[in-house]
């Protein structure tokens, strides 16, 4: 169809433009990430390597001498722009309707989070990009492919992990490979198996943590209560479909065997990321959005309506896309720029200190990622009440106990200095 061929790359520029547009947010969990790639211990992470793919990529930028900063943040839109594919496809494999994937992959690409992620270089684009592939290759039955993905997305957090077992069941619930025993599965295994135990073999040769971790991005609005709605919509709605058929036809198992690897991508990211406090569940609404429209298409076979599929998916984009717009406008596009604000203030900071302060100089500050890494001194992170006794303190605070102001990054810049961020100054001990 026409509007199929057009409309995906359509969304994909839109989205792309959208994200450009906001292209200089940078957020702290980045520079805490590259803090980390170049040797810089984080406290958080003793005993875990953060997202050592993700590393690898920021290394290959090394190489060819691009900015280290320019290199996560477009490999972030990349990611997050072929997550958006990806979920098309998806969609049209779980769904088997092209309109139905669009209306996914629109849904997909207006969310809040993902406008947010795009430009961020955080190394969560990179598993939401490969998640999502995987899923899609285990529908197509492409087992050995999917596996190597979830071995590569386990080496960009270790939840990643859940991935094959996802795989696993998927295997299982298929009858044709049922049919041929353990063999299949075992084999299927290995592109994963091979992925994780080269990391390992580089993590006893090199000495380093063999957990992947995913630095926390750490400033995703929390969840509004229209949004937390619309998702218990859409759950709501794959679990009403699902249902409907069951009564109409007694035949539920066959759908189940279709909805299984979502069930279980949703519950495992629920679980891990409850226990580990990182905001990866966020992973999985790509996911809930796609089974909610087949829920949707299902009930109306059910209820025999199926012509009613593309002007019901219709309406509930729109509503959908209403509680995006609302969350982005009310909260994230405020957020992210107050952070542009507070980078820049910070920036300049850093550059002072890098110019100033000696190499041996440590310095406390309340965002140490971004002081760190421009100031190239040894920065940890200034602890509210708590007494820094570190040569120099960058902090918005309007007096610290023995220390001087040094240095206003925003003097002589009246745009500036207006702003939340307009006290920021580095103090040094007297």
């Amino acid at each position: 169809m026409q509007i199929a061929r057009y409309g995906l790359p359509l969304i994909i520029l839109i989205f792309y433009v959208t994200v450009s547009l906001a292209f200089a947010y940078t957020p702290e969990s980045t520079f805490l990430f590259l803090q980390a790639a170049g040797g810089v211990l984080l406290p958080d992470h003793a005993g875990s390597s953060p997202s050592p793919l993700w590393h690898l990529l920021v290394t290959v930028g090394g190489w060819l001498r691009l900015d280290e900063v320019l290199t996560v943040k477009v490999f972030s839109l990349l990611f997050c722009s072929f997550a958006v594919l990806c979920a098309y496809l998806f969609a049209v494999e779980a769904i088997s309707d092209r309109v139905a994937g669009l209306f996914v992959a629109l849904c997909v690409a207006v969310e809040p989070w993902l406008l947010q992620l795009g430009p961020s270089g955080n190394a969560l684009s990179l598993a939401l990009a490969l998640s999502l592939a995987v899923l899609l290759f285990t529908k197509r039955g492409d087992y050995h492919v999917a596996s190597l993905l979830a071995g590569l997305c386990t080496l960009v957090l270790w939840q990643g992990v859940g991935l094959l077992f996802v795989v696993v069941a998927e295997m299982f619930l298929n009858p044709a490979v049922r049919k041929q025993g353990l063999r299949p599965v075992a084999t299927a295994l290995l592109p994963f198996l091979s992925v994780v135990v080269a990391w390992l073999i580089y993590c006893i040769v090199f000495v380093v943590p063999a957990v992947p971790a995913l630095v926390p991005f750490g400033e995703f609005p929390k969840a509004s209560i229209p949004e937390v709605v619309v998702l218990v919509l859409l759950g709501g709605m794959m679990v009403v479909g699902i249902a409907a058929w069951a009564k109409l036809t007694g035949h539920a198992g066959y759908l189940v065997r279709m909805s299984i690897s979502a069930w279980m991508w949703i519950v495992w990211l629920t679980v891990a990321s409850a226990i580990s406090g990182v905001e990866i569940a966020l992973l999985a609404i790509p996911v809930l959005v796609t089974y909610a429209f087949f829920g949707l298409k299902i009930l109306l076979i059910a209820v025999r309506s199926e012509h009613l599929l593309y002007t019901a998916a219709l309406v509930l984009s729109v509503v959908f896309i209403l509680e995006c717009q609302m969350q982005f406008t009310s909260m994230t596009r405020p957020l992210m720029r107050d952070s542009i604000q507070a980078s820049q203030v910070l920036k300049t900071a850093a550059s002072w200190l890098r110019g100033v302060a000696d190499n041996e100089a440590t310095v406390a500050a309340e965002k140490p990622g971004i002081v760190g890494f421009y100031s190239a001194r040894s920065t940890r992170p200034l602890e509210k009440d708590a007494v820094a006794n570190t040569d120099f303190i960058v902090t918005a605070a309007r007096k610290v106990q023995g220390y001087d102001v040094v240095y206003l990054p925003g003097q002589g810049d009246s745009s500036m200095i207006e702003g939340p961020h307009s006290h920021v100054a580095v103090w040094r001990r007297k």
